[in-house]
C-alpha cells in the first residue's frame, strides 16, 4: 500500500482549521453573518434605528445632514448606499418626495414611517398643501414606537442570529419611550394654556400628544418661504398675545428673523428638531425630544 505525502500547501491549510474552528467558537454564530446594512433618510430615524441596532451594527445616514428633505438631490455615493442597504427607513413622500421613485426600485426592504403611521397622521393645514400630510411624525413617540417595532421585526427576519438582541433592544427602547413620555408631559403639560410661536410649524404632533395650544406660525410644515401676508399675520398675532419669543431651528439666523418681524428685542429659542447635534445611539432619540420640549418651554408664554 502506497502513501502519498501531503503537499506543503495542503498541510498549511489543514493546520489552519483548528484555529478557524476555535475562532468561530469564541465569536459565536452571529458573527459569521454580518448584520444587515441599515440606512435612514434623516437623522431622527437614524436615532431610532440606532437604538434597535445597538450592539449589532451601525446605522448609516443616506442623505447629507445639510440637505433639505423637501428638495433633496442625491449624490452618487448616497444612491449607492441606498442600493446596498438591506433595510432602508424613510419618512415617505410627504417629506422626501424626490426619493419616491428611487425607493420603489431598491433591492433591499424599504420601510416608510408614513405608511406605518397611516392611522396617526396629521393633515397639513396651509394654503399650499390642501390637506396634505404633516411629515414631522417622528415628534410623536407613539408613532416612533410603531416604527421601531416594525424595524426590529424586519431585522430579526433578515438576521436571525441576532434576533434576541433586536428584541431586547426594542424592549429597552419602548421602556425608554415610556420614561420620555412622562418627562415630556412634565415639561409640556403646564404650557397647555400658554401661547407660543414658531418660525416653521413642525410641531403639530407634539401639540396633539401633549394638548398644547396651536402655535402661532410664520411658515407652515411645507417649509416654503414666508410671504408678506404670513409676516403681517404673525406680527399681529405676536402683538395680541404679548409674546416676545419665537421657536426656530438652528439654521435660522436670529438677526434676519428679528428684522423680518420688525422686533429687534425678539428672543429666538433654537430647537434642533432633526437631532443633528446628537450622535446616534442608545438614548439619543429621547435626548433629542427632551431638548425640543425644553426649548419650547423656555419660549412659550414669554412676555416682555
Amino acid at each position: 500500500m502506497s502513501f502519498r505525502k501531503p503537499s506543503p500547501l495542503r498541510l498549511k491549510r489543514l493546520a489552519s482549521w483548528p484555529g478557524v474552528l476555535l475562532l468561530c467558537a469564541l465569536l459565536g454564530p452571529a458573527s459569521l453573518n454580518a448584520a444587515p446594512l441599515v440606512a435612514t433618510s434623516i437623522r431622527p430615524l437614524q436615532h431610532v434605528a440606532a437604538a434597535i441596532m445597538d450592539g449589532v451594527g451601525e446605522v448609516q445616514l443616506a442623505l447629507a445632514p445639510n440637505q433639505d428633505p423637501h428638495h433633496l438631490s442625491l449624490k452618487p455615493s448616497e444612491r449607492q448606499l441606498l442600493e446596498k442597504a438591506g433595510v432602508v427607513l424613510w419618512v415617505g413622500p410627504a417629506l422626501e418626495l424626490p426619493l419616491e421613485r428611487l425607493v420603489g426600485q431598491l433591492p433591499g426592504r424599504v420601510l416608510s414611517a408614513q405608511t406605518l403611521a397611516a392611522g396617526e397622521l396629521i393633515a397639513a393645514d396651509d394654503d399650499h398643501d390642501h390637506g396634505g400630510v404633516d411629515p414631522h411624525l417622528w415628534l410623536d413617540t407613539r408613532i416612533v414606537a410603531a416604527v421601531a417595532t416594525t424595524l426590529a421585526a424586519e431585522l430579526a427576519q433578515q438576521d436571525p442570529g441576532n434576533a434576541a438582541r433586536y428584541e431586547e433592544n426594542l424592549a429597552a427602547f419602548r421602556d425608554e419611550l415610556r420614561r420620555t413620555d412622562a418627562s415630556l408631559a412634565d415639561i409640556l403639560s403646564p404650557l397647555s394654556e400658554h401661547s407660543w410661536a414658531v418660525e416653521h410649524h413642525a410641531f403639530r404632533y407634539l401639540e396633539r400628544q401633549f394638548s398644547l395650544r396651536p402655535a402661532l406660525q410664520l411658515r407652515d410644515s411645507d417649509n416654503r418661504e414666508a410671504g408678506a401676508r404670513s409676516v403681517r399675520r404673525l406680527q399681529q398675532a405676536l402683538r395680541e398675545a404679548g409674546l416676545s419669543c419665537i421657536v426656530a431651528e438652528p439654521q435660522v439666523a436670529a438677526a434676519p428673523l428679528r428684522n423680518l418681524l420688525g422686533d429687534p428685542m425678539l428672543r429666538v429659542a433654537s430647537v434642533d428638531i432633526l437631532g443633528h447635534e446628537l450622535a446616534p445611539g442608545r438614548g439619543s432619540y429621547s435626548r433629542m425630544m427632551l431638548g425640543i420640549a425644553e426649548a419650547i418651554a423656555s419660549c412659550a408664554g414669554a412676555t416682555p
